[in-house]
C-alpha cells in the first residue's frame, strides 16, 4: 500500500505526462497547419497589427511560441474562394505573435498549479501581493491582481512598504524587466491598467517605461504596451507631451536610456519626438550625445544607431542639428557630437542637412576635435567643405587654450602613430606651426614631446615639400641650422 506522499507524488507526475502529451499534440497540429499554409501558397503572410486584440506583434517568435499560441485562434486554412484568400491574408497571423503573448498563454496554462488566493481577505492578498510584487513571482502576482479587481492600479497603503503612495504597476516598472512586465499585462489585460496616473514628480507610465531607474535601461515591449493603452483611454497627446518635474518628456527618457528600441516605439507610435528641452533647449539627438559623453564612449554604437534612426526616418531639420544645449558645459551642437562618436558618413549627413562647424564653450570646433580624435577622413572632409567660400574656417582658429587643430593632431601623435599623416596633411593646408597656445608652445615644440624620431619627422616635412609660409620656413631653417651645429659640436 503506498504513502499518502507516494500518491501526491504519482498524481503530480502522471498531471506533467499528460502536460507534456498535450503540447506535443498541439506541436504537431501546428507543423501540420503550417504546412498546409506553405502549400496554399502562402509563405509570406504580410504582418498585420494586432493591437485590437489586445497583444504585441513580434515579426518572428519561433516554432515554440508558434505551437504553443495556436490553438487559442483561427487556424489559417485554404479557401476554394479566391476573394477569402485576400481575407486569410488579413487574418490573424500566428507567426506575428510576440514573447509577451507566449508567456501570457503559458501563465493561462499554469495558473492550476499556482498558490490559491480563495478564502483569503483582501488585506492578506494585498500582503501576498506585496511578497510576490518584491519577489518578482508573476503567477502569484496574476493570481492576487485578479482576485482583486482594478488593484493594479490602486494606491498602495501598505505601512512600512518601499511602495507606499505609488500604485502597484508602478512598483513593477521600476523593478521588473521588460518582458516580464510585458507578459503580466498580457495575461491580465490591457484594459485593466489606468494610464491616469501620475506621480509626485508628474511621471506618468510612459516617462517609468522609457527608462527605468534600476537598470538605466528602457523597457520597449512594455512601453509599446502602454502606448496603445494611451491611444484607447483618448491621453496619448496629454501623456506624451507631459513633461515631469525636470521638464522631460516621455521621449526624452529613451535618449537618457540610449534605447532605439524605445525610441523607435516612440516613433512608430507616431509620438512628436523633437520636442525641445524646456530648460536646457536641447533637443533629443544633443540628449543622446551628452548621455554617451557622460557614459564615455562605450556606448557609441548605440548613438550611431540612434543618429542613424533619426536620418531614417526624416525629422532632422538644420535648425534642429545647430541647436546647442545651454547649462551643460561644453554644450556640443550635434556635428561636435557626430565628430567623436559617429564616422565619416554620419558627418557627411548632419553637414548636408546644413549642420556648421561652430565652436562650443571651450572654444573647440569639430575640426579640433576630429584632429584630437585622430579622424583623419573626418578632418579632411570638413576641411574641404569648410576650407573656403562663404563659410570658410581659420584652420588655426585656437580654442580657450590656444590650441589649434595641429597643436591637437600633435599631440594624438603621443597614442597613434598615424597622426603623423594628420599633421603633415594640416601643414600642406596651410596650419602654423609656429602658433603659440597659451602655454607658450608652439605645434613644433610639441613634435619633440609628442613624436617619435621628431628630427627624421621635421626632415621630411621639409623633404616632401610641404606648403609652407615664412614664418614656418624662417623656424625650420632655425631648427635646421642648430642641429647642424649640434652635429658639429659633437664630432669635435
Amino acid at each position: 500500500m503506498a504513502a499518502p506522499g507516494d500518491e501526491e507524488l504519482l498524481g503530480l507526475l502522471k498531471g506533467i505526462k499528460d502536460s507534456v502529451t498535450r503540447l506535443e499534440v498541439d506541436v504537431q497540429e501546428c507543423r501540420a497547419e503550417l504546412s498546409q499554409v506553405q502549400k496554399a501558397g502562402l509563405k509570406k503572410t504580410p504582418s498585420v497589427s494586432i493591437t485590437s486584440k489586445g497583444l504585441w506583434a513580434s515579426p518572428n517568435p519561433g516554432r515554440k511560441a508558434t505551437a504553443e499560441l495556436r490553438s487559442p485562434f483561427e487556424s489559417p486554412v485554404r479557401s476554394p474562394n479566391p476573394e477569402d484568400d485576400k481575407n486569410l491574408q488579413k487574418r490573424f497571423n500566428i507567426a506575428s505573435i510576440g514573447h509577451a503573448a507566449v508567456g501570457a498563454h503559458k501563465i493561462h496554462r499554469k495558473q492550476t498549479c499556482s498558490q490559491s488566493t480563495e478564502g483569503l481577505t483582501d488585506e492578506e492578498v494585498r500582503s501576498k501581493l506585496k511578497e510576490a510584487v518584491d519577489q518578482m513571482d508573476i503567477m502569484t502576482t496574476l493570481n492576487c491582481l485578479k482576485h482583486l479587481t482594478g488593484e493594479i492600479n490602486a494606491t498602495i497603503k501598505l505601512q512600512h512598504s518601499i511602495g507606499f503612495g505609488k500604485t502597484w504597476l508602478a512598483i513593477i516598472l521600476l523593478n521588473w524587466k521588460d518582458k516580464k512586465i510585458a507578459t503580466l499585462l498580457t495575461a491580465l489585460g490591457f484594459d485593466k491598467v489606468n494610464m491616469s496616473w501620475i506621480s509626485d514628480r508628474k511621471k506618468n507610465y510612459l516617462h517609468m517605461a522609457a527608462y527605468q531607474v534600476k537598470s538605466c535601461e528602457g523597457l520597449p515591449e512594455t512601453l509599446k504596451i502602454l502606448l496603445d493603452r494611451a491611444r484607447d483611454q483618448n491621453l496619448f497627446e496629454e501623456l506624451t507631451k507631459a513633461a515631469d518635474t525636470t521638464d522631460f518628456l516621455p521621449v526624452h527618457y529613451s535618449a537618457l536610456a540610449l534605447s532605439e528600441a524605445c525610441l523607435r516605439a516612440f516613433i512608430d507610435a507616431g509620438t512628436e519626438v523633437m520636442s525641445v528641452h524646456k530648460q536646457t533647449r536641447g533637443t533629443i539627438l544633443s540628449i543622446i550625445g551628452c548621455q554617451v559623453e557622460k557614459d564615455g564612449s562605450v556606448h557609441r554604437n548605440k548613438y550611431q544607431r540612434m543618429l542613424r534612426l533619426l536620418l531614417k526616418e526624416e525629422l532632422l531639420t538644420k535648425q534642429i542639428i545647430n541647436q546647442k544645449k545651454v547649462g551643460q558645459h561644453p554644450n556640443y551642437s550635434a556635428l561636435h557630437q557626430a565628430v567623436l562618436f559617429g564616422d565619416k558618413k554620419d558627418v557627411e549627413a548632419l553637414v548636408d542637412l546644413g549642420a556648421y562647424p561652430d565652436k562650443a564653450d571651450d572654444g573647440k570646433n569639430p575640426l579640433i576635435l576630429a584632429a584630437g580624435k585622430g579622424q583623419g577622413n573626418i578632418l579632411e572632409y570638413l576641411l574641404d567643405m569648410f576650407g573656403g567660400g562663404m563659410f570658410a574656417i581659420d584652420i588655426d582658429l585656437p580654442d580657450n587654450h590656444g590650441d589649434t587643430c595641429l597643436h591637437a593632431a600633435v599631440e594624438r601623435c603621443r597614442i597613434q602613430e598615424s597622426a603623423r599623416n594628420i599633421v603633415e596633411m594640416l601643414v600642406d593646408k596651410g596650419a602654423q606651426l609656429a602658433k603659440k597656445n597659451l602655454a607658450n608652445k608652439t605645434p613644433l615644440d610639441l613634435i619633440f614631446e609628442c613624436v617619435q624620431c621628431p628630427v627624421d619627422f621635421v626632415k621630411d616635412l621639409l623633404n616632401k615639400r610641404v606648403g609652407l609660409n615664412f614664418v614656418q620656413c624662417k623656424f625650420l631653417f632655425r631648427f635646421n641650422f642648430q642641429i647642424k651645429i649640434l652635429k658639429k659640436l659633437k664630432r669635435d
